[in-house]
């Protein structure tokens, strides 16, 4: 269902706004009441941001906000249907389990050494960005999971077809260089919460050297997601196969966070939480643990800013999880998947922690996009 806001510039909320936190709407107001702010949405998944509600779209006009694209900067989700079958897989579902961990990096781990093409990245940032990608290690980051919300997951969609699905982004070095931007936005140069802009006439340098920045994290993240899907492949392969054949062209990758110049229309879309979904894009928005994840291809429907939701969105905050969920409800949810990692430490992850993914869904199948495919999980590595 379409809802607005009344008293704001144009807006749509993809879902009924008397169940949306009063928080929430507050933030998606506040954001859509900067000058600079054209047109806006919320998606169904939607809950309290960083400054933007995550699952929120906003349009501006020659102005871009780095707090509306969040630390993230490129975090998404890639999606890869194998040659394997759900039957070459669900015996032997453990031991990928434990190579796939073996070979990525989780939590704060990195490489060992710097991956491979990892110095493309580095020539391309700004002198500012480039200190950073060698302060932090970006180079040794390429290929790794983090933690929190990413995934690698390991099921299966129509005809029992296995996919590989992982969630990951831009790691540390990419959450320290949109600290620096939004930093260097803030009046008075620090790195606090608020809706601070460059534009491109008055800042006319930070306008372009965040824009750089921020794309080339976009790149850095898709290829640290490409980085683990080999991995995760040879580790399949292991066990059920000796070669496989690789085509790149095969991934459908989307990232949630970014800014976007949408030349039609001659503004910058920010999406913090939310998926681009242009008529006939393939798109991939996962659901929980238990749930798994949906192929979609959108519809480019206008009034969504031509978005989707990125996931099913968070009903418990982390904190909350930890304290009102029951260790026992989630090992009993996560009952069907053989390989996952539902130990107590992990319980702000579980299924219940999250809104009902396939209510969420319904409200934007045939709309904001058509389903291609659902991938039900054999194996989930959480970061």
């Amino acid at each position: 269902m379409i809802f607005g806001i009344n008293g704001t510039k144009d807006n749509r909320i993809f879902h009924d706004p008397t169940t949306i936190d009063m928080k929430t709407c507050e933030q998606f107001r506040d954001c859509l009441g900067q000058e600079h702010a054209i047109k806006g949405a919320l998606m169904p998944d939607c809950h309290l941001g960083y400054t933007m509600p995550i699952g929120g779209v906003i349009a501006t006009k020659d102005a871009v906000y780095p707090s509306w694209v969040g630390y993230d900067i490129g975090c998404g989700v890639l999606a890869y249907k194998t040659p394997f079958l759900r039957s070459e897989v669900e015996g032997v579902a453990s031991r990928i389990y434990s190579e796939i961990l073996r070979r990525v990096p989780t939590g704060f781990s990195k490489n060992k050494r710097p991956a491979m093409g990892a110095v493309k990245f580095r020539d391309r940032l700004t002198e500012v960005g480039r200190k950073i990608y060698d302060d932090k290690g970006g180079a040794k980051q390429l290929g790794t999971l983090g933690g929190g919300n990413h995934f690698i997951e390991v099921g299966y969609g129509r005809g029992d077809q296995v996919y590989v699905v992982i969630h990951s982004g831009s790691r540390g070095v990419g959450h320290r260089i949109a600290g620096h931007y939004i930093a260097l936005a803030h009046p008075e140069g620090k790195e606090k919460e608020g809706s601070y802009c460059f534009h491109k006439l008055g800042m006319k340098q930070e306008f372009h050297e965040y824009l750089n920045d921020c794309n080339v994290m976009l790149d850095f993240a898709l290829e640290n997601r490409k980085h683990m899907l080999v991995q995760v492949l040879d580790a399949i392969a292991m066990e059920c196969a000796d070669t496989y054949e690789f085509d790149e062209t095969a991934m459908i990758n989307r990232n949630h966070n970014h800014v976007d110049y949408d030349a039609r229309a001659d503004w910058y879309v920010h999406r913090k939480g939310a998926t681009h979904a242009e008529e006939g894009m393939y798109g991939v928005i996962p659901g929980n643990m238990r749930d798994g994840s949906i192929i979609t291809i959108g519809r480019g429907f206008e009034d969504s800013l031509c978005s989707s939701s990125h996931g099913a969105g968070r009903a418990y905050s982390r904190s909350k999880a930890r304290k009102e969920l029951d260790p026992l409800d989630f090992k009993q949810d996560m009952k069907d998947v053989v390989a996952c990692s539902c130990c107590a430490d992990k319980i702000d992850e579980a299924p219940r922690a999250y809104k009902d993914f396939n209510k969420v869904i319904e409200e934007q199948n045939g709309l904001l996009f058509d389903i291609v495919d659902i991938v039900k999980p054999i194996i989930n590595v959480k970061g």
